[in-house]
């Protein structure tokens, strides 16, 4: 509801529709790693951290007290679940999960980067306190990856030696009398192995082969034989921990970052003091919008910071990367989150601009050019309409060349987007109303290939958005409402600066631009023809005059705009042009 106060022209009722049928938590995933492997390319975030180096830890959200996740935990008070991210060393979060406060979470801190698809790969990995355990660091050492958690009374913790024989001068109170078992490691040596393979070949989840060998039962004898091996890599940690002021330093800072994005996706969430659903998968989608947004937050603020420093840097003035390393993208206050929004693609465009068609001055008598272009009326939609179905209607009036009555009849199941080539079938509602049952008379339904790509891509996307029943008018209006569509548009655009030549614009105008771009690119008279549904071919002839007229300009020929069909055929030929 938040978010439908804040975007103009989309309604609550649009949102939920398309987050229940569109989206997915692998969809925001795979939206997330998209972003990630955009800010890996700015050079500001290496001037922040390692790539090779991430952080985990989870802050707490409030959920009700009756849904299966929700509990509550003395650290946090009151009832909620755990959102746990994978923070990388540059500031960008790489992975998200969500899981109930209670759980341990050394057992979920390898998940993120097992699972993590991001072009950043790190593998030395920090958390903290609770990030660690004899297990874990056991099975990180098998997959490759260095845990280096900050832990808090780190003496109180048992070292093993690797022999009983040997003595350490100055810090043999720190050891325990235990031993490492170097027999039983070796025996299960090749059981750990296939265990972490199983792990990187995507079999099983690190979070699932902890919580099977997180109990001392003395019938898992694996367990033990992880336990082992993990004793030895943490003690040589802990050695390493002690001895190393500056790794201690490192440690510290990466966990910073993770608790500042922490504090960064708690300001970013807004609208509601809790999650408000109480099913596990809306749940955990919650998690991955936020993980989403304030990844796209982090990545504009690294934008907008290269362009500032760039500007700094041609002015004279000489940054260090001493200076770089002080920036952070955690960056808030210039934001204004409940401020509006447009949804709308972005393209440079100058302030006044006129839209014309394609080549010189194709006029037709009175001095009003014909049609205009695939390009112009793209910058059109963009500039003076935000509503997807508007400009969606407008879109497919161009690209198909169909009459308003004709667009207005289309179903989802009269287009056909998964074959070799994408088709759409036109009928008029006037033909609709007159078919009886059996055949249908030839010439009552034509069909279209959908030339451009792009087109088909939005289409499909607004299909699965905006249709619900395949039988039902994928635009349900009238006539009249279709040409207040248009006419708002136009409205709109010229406000902002953007003049046309045409006047009226009438959705008749997008099929004749339709018409003259298939001739622009050398479609065939007749070709043409069948395209648009003319029964009479001197309906068709009216576009190779004014082609004719446009090449005559062009070449230096003298055309008439009323001259005879077979004389604009000669001309074109004379031309060099294909008919």
């Amino acid at each position: 509801m938040q978010t439908s106060r804040t975007i103009a022209d989309i309604s609550a009722r649009q949102i939920s529709f398309v987050d229940q049928r569109q989206v997915t938590t692998e969809k925001l995933e795979a939206a997330t790693v998209d972003i990630i492997n955009g800010y890996n390319q700015f050079q500001l975030p290496r001037y922040w951290g390692e790539t090779k180096r991430a952080a985990a830890d989870g802050t707490q959200w409030d959920l009700y007290e009756n849904n299966l996740l929700s509990e509550r935990h003395i650290r946090y008070g009151g009832y909620g679940g755990l959102a746990y991210y994978h923070v990388s060393d540059t500031y960008i979060a790489l992975f998200s999960h969500f899981i109930p406060c209670g759980a341990w979470e050394a057992i979920y801190i390898l998940d993120g980067l097992t699972q993590n698809k991001s072009d950043i790969q790190p593998d030395i990995l920090h958390g903290d306190t609770q990030a660690q355990s004899a297990p874990v660091y056991r099975l990180a050492f098998l997959l490759g990856i260095k845990l280096m958690p900050r832990v808090r009374n780190w003496k109180d913790l048992k070292w093993f030696k690797a022999t009983p024989d040997e003595i350490y001068q100055h810090i043999e109170t720190l050891f325990s009398k235990e031993t490492i078992d170097w027999a039983l490691i070796s025996c299960h040596l090749p059981d750990m192995l296939q265990v972490a393979q199983s792990i990187r070949a995507g079999r099983l989840s690190p979070s699932t082969i902890l919580r099977k060998l997180g109990t001392a039962s003395r019938k898992n004898k694996l367990y033990f034989a992880f336990r082992e091996l993990g004793r030895v890599i943490r003690t040589l940690f802990l050695l390493e921990y002690i001895g190393d002021e500056e790794l201690r330093r490192i440690i510290q800072a990466a966990q910073n970052k993770c608790e500042g994005f922490n504090q960064f996706t708690q300001w970013v969430h807004f609208g509601a003091d809790k999650i408000t659903d109480n099913i596990r998968d809306e749940q955990l989608k919650v998690i991955k919008y936020n993980h989403l947004v304030a990844n796209l937050v982090i990545f504009h603020n690294c934008q907008t910071l290269t362009q500032a420093l760039k500007e700094l840097e041609a002015e004279g003035m000489i940054l260090t990367p001493e200076i770089l390393a002080r920036f952070s993208p955690y960056r808030t206050h210039h934001i204004n989150r409940f401020g509006l929004s447009e949804v709308k693609e972005r393209h440079p465009r100058p302030q006044t601009m006129t839209l014309n068609s394609d080549r010189a001055d194709v006029s037709r008598p009175g001095g009003r050019s014909y049609a205009f272009t695939h390009e112009s009326l793209r910058l059109a939609l963009l500039a003076g309409c935000n509503d997807l179905r508007k400009r969606m209607l407008f879109e497919f009036l161009w690209n198909t060349g169909a009459r308003i009555n004709e667009a207005l009849a289309v179903t989802p199941a009269d287009i056909e987007l998964d074959g070799v080539r994408p088709l759409v079938t036109l009928t008029t509602l006037k033909q609709q109303r007159l078919t009886k049952a059996g055949r249908p008379p030839k010439g009552h339904r034509r069909t279209l290939p959908l030339l451009d790509a792009d087109f088909v891509r939005r289409l499909r996307d607004h299909l699965h958005t905006f249709t619900r029943y395949r039988t039902k008018p994928v635009w349900a209006i009238t006539d009249d409402t279709a040409r207040n569509w248009l006419r708002d548009t136009v409205t709109a655009c010229i406000t902002q600066g953007i003049r046309f030549s045409i006047d009226p614009i009438s959705p008749h105008t997008l099929r004749h631009s339709y018409a003259m771009h298939l001739l622009y690119c050398g479609a065939a008279p007749l070709t043409l023809q069948d395209y648009l549904g003319h029964k009479d071919f001197k309906s068709t002839q009216v576009y190779a005059r004014i082609r004719a007229l446009e090449v005559g300009i062009g070449n230096g020929y003298q055309v008439r705009f009323g001259m005879h069909p077979d004389e604009a055929a000669a001309l074109l030929r004379r031309a060099g042009q294909i008919i």
